[in-house]
This record gives structure tokens, C-alpha cells and sequence, in this order.
């Protein structure tokens, strides 16, 4: 595409951002829609908590599932903060990005019919590792080639010892999954306490505005 003048237009984040939060918001969408109604439950006689005992081994991948793309879109929109421009290969690594994130509502169904077993457990945390590790090279290849302003060591460091404490939960959350279920979840769940606030590159960032 050029202008008027016959110069190429310089690529956009507008776009990129728009389809990244709207597979965002989809694959959230579908998650929840995954979650069957058992066919027949007596709440009067038998009570809401039994109701819940009955589809939880549905609750507890879904929540797994809910808030790992809750730390996905967190990490993904701070690093893209960062950015000031997008080229046609920033543009690929984030559709690359687009298609282990879309996969989360298949991994998390077959985790809620087969809860304990191992095989399954190991999927479900390799298409969370390959999340983490194209995050991580969309952060570096965009803080190489997208940004207009020196970012410290210190700040790249810490957003990279967070996304390698994050894979390290991943990996402990799938050990545990034949242990205890439960406790798998708890790990999982965990995971996004590492992004809710990181006040070093929340700081430079606003000093380079």
C-alpha cells in the first residue's frame, strides 16, 4: 500500500492489536460456552455445592485455562506497549502467537474429560509453553527492531525472569496433575500473581512517554 505521494504507509499496531483482543475475547467466549448443564440435579434436596462437586472436573481446567490467558493478554499488551511501529515480521510472530492461544478451548475440553491422565496433562502444558515462548520472542525481536527508546537491561531482565518463573509453574502444574488434580490447579492459578504488577516496567515505561 503507498500514499498519494507513491511512498510506502508505514504498518500500524492498530490492526494487530484489534485481531489480538478480539481472539482474546473469542477464545474466552468459546471456553465458557464448553461447559456443560448435567442433564437432571435436584438443588432443593441435594444442594448447589453438589451441583458444583458434579462439574468439577470441567471447573477446575476451565478455571486453569481463564487465568492463564488472563496472564497471556496482561504480558501481551504490556509488550506491546512498548512497541511504537509494527513490520510484516512482527505482524507473523504475533499470528504465530494466535495459534496455541486459539487452541485453548480444545486443550482445556479434552482436560476436563480425561482430568488425571498424564499424556493429556502434557499436551495441555506444551501448548502453555509454546504461549510463553513465542511471548518471549515477541518481546525481544519488538524491543530490538519496533521501539524508538533505550530499554534498560534491568527491565528486560524482569519481564524475562517472569515469564521463566511462569514456565517453571507451568511445568510443576502438569507434574502434579496425576498427584492431585487440585493441586495441579492451584499452581496454574497461581501463575498470574507474577504479572499482576510490575512496577519497574510500568515506571519506565510512563518516563518514556
Amino acid at each position: 500500500m503507498t500514499n498519494q505521494e507513491g511512498f510506502p504507509v508505514p504498518l500500524t499496531m492498530d490492526r494487530l492489536f484489534s485481531l489480538s483482543d478480539g481472539v482474546f475475547a473469542i477464545v474466552i467466549t468459546i471456553m465458557v460456552l464448553g461447559l456443560d448443564i448435567p442433564e437432571s440435579h435436584d438443588f432443593i434436596n441435594q444442594g448447589t455445592l453438589a451441583f458444583f462437586t458434579k462439574i468439577e472436573h470441567q471447573l477446575l481446567p476451565y478455571f486453569t485455562s481463564f487465568t492463564l490467558i488472563a496472564s497471556y493478554w496482561v504480558l501481551h499488551h504490556v509488550m506491546l506497549n512498548y512497541m511504537v511501529r509494527c513490520n510484516r515480521t512482527f505482524i507473523w510472530m504475533n499470528l504465530c502467537f494466535m495459534l496455541p492461544l486459539s487452541l485453548a478451548p480444545w486443550v482445556t475440553g479434552i482436560r476436563s474429560h480425561y482430568p488425571t491422565d498424564f499424556n493429556v496433562a502434557v499436551l495441555f502444558g506444551f501448548v502453555q509453553l509454546a504461549n510463553y515462548l513465542l511471548l518471549l520472542l515477541i518481546w525481544h525481536y519488538g524491543l530490538r527492531a519496533l521501539t524508538d527508546h533505550k530499554i534498560s537491561r534491568a527491565v528486560i531482565v524482569g519481564m524475562d525472569l517472569r515469564i521463566v518463573a511462569a514456565i517453571g509453574l507451568n511445568i510443576l502444574g502438569v507434574v502434579l496433575v496425576p498427584v492431585s488434580e487440585r493441586m495441579s490447579t492451584l499452581v496454574f492459578v497461581c501463575t498470574p500473581l507474577i504479572f499482576i504488577q510490575h512496577r519497574l516496567v510500568d515506571h519506565h515505561k510512563a518516563q518514556t512517554d
